[in-house]
């Protein structure tokens, strides 16, 4: 059972304040590790850095999901703003399709229709080996080729399968305007630093693959089940991470995700005080609760070697 209205909306209230300093922190922190390694200019500080910058890159994804929602910032056009120019295009991420695309995932959580249905439902995700070399291949830059090769069916005209049409990989102009701005913006800055290749090791290389495997394992542990023909409902889960996995994970609190799809209006730094306000007042909380990521991939992973042997008997 749900809280009532009332309840809910006490837990909702923004702060332009919070968000402004999210912004901050995620900027001046992504800054200062480029910072550093430049002024070290050694290939083992390039290395940490790389890690680093992709668990920053990480947030300004994640982060832009609380604009997404219109939750960041007041008034609106403040808030779309900052989530397209200070979250997404730097990213190479387009910010108002995909803000169109999650809607649709909310609405549609469980069903082929579910625009975000690939990131936890598909057939390598019910083998050991097809977990493995998927979660492998994001981190050696997978997602960018097949990003890459759906934008060049779509300009060919070429059918898509189910899977290719769900991902939505046409931009609307304005978002290809502003990561093509964006983008330039970045390089000119390693231009101007006196290092142009920088920016392919320092941008580029940490967002295709530290960043691209943090966002898809966390897409993917989120809702991905062994059971195909399950209830939507029983893709609902929270998480119980660490501060390590919080960090590379779960920023803005994304480990409370099934309370997040159960009040999505709610702000991401009051979900722990909604958590409270559902056990004060008796209320059951949605979703199961998981311990940490890592636990739960292992766990998903011996459920997947044990099916056979279930479905056999």
């Amino acid at each position: 059972m749900r809280l009532p209205p009332e309840l809910v909306i006490q837990c909702s209230q923004g702060s332009n304040l919070r968000a402004g300093l999210d912004v901050a922190f995620n900027w001046g922190g992504l800054l200062l590790v480029i910072a550093v390694a430049h002024a070290l200019n050694h290939w083992a500080s390039y290395a940490v850095a790389v890690v680093l910058i992709g668990s920053f890159q990480n947030r300004l994804i994640v982060f832009s999901h609380e604009c997404w929602h219109r939750k960041a910032f007041r008034p609106q056009w403040l808030n779309q703003m900052v989530g397209a120019c200070a979250y997404s295009y730097p990213v190479a991420t387009p910010y108002f399709s995909d803000q169109a695309r999650h809607m649709r995932h909310h609405r549609l959580l469980g069903k082929p229709e579910d625009p975000d249905w690939i990131d936890y439902e598909r057939d390598e995700f019910h083998s050991v080996r097809g977990v493995a070399g998927f979660l492998v291949g994001q981190l050696f830059g997978a997602k960018l080729v097949l990003r890459f090769l759906d934008i060049l069916k779509a300009g060919r005209g070429e059918d898509h399968d189910a899977r290719a049409t769900n991902r939505r990989v046409k931009p609307e102009p304005s978002d290809l305007v502003g990561i093509a701005v964006f983008q330039a913006l970045v390089f000119g800055a390693f231009v101007a630093a006196g290092r142009w290749w920088e920016y392919f090791v320092l941008w580029v290389l940490p967002l295709v693959t530290v960043a691209s495997f943090l966002v898809t394992c966390r897409a993917l542990l989120e809702h991905v089940h062994p059971d195909r023909e399950v209830e939507p409902q029983e893709r609902y889960f929270d998480f119980s991470p660490g501060p390590v996995q919080r960090w590379f994970l779960s920023p803005s609190l994304f480990h409370l995700h099934a309370l997040h799809h159960t009040y999505p209006g709610v702000p991401y730094f009051r979900l722990p005080e909604l958590a409270r306000t559902i056990e004060v007042n008796g209320y059951e909380r949605p979703g199961r609760l998981k311990p940490d990521y890592l636990t739960s991939l292992f766990q998903y992973l011996r459920t997947l070697e044990r099916k056979p042997l279930r479905d056999a008997a």
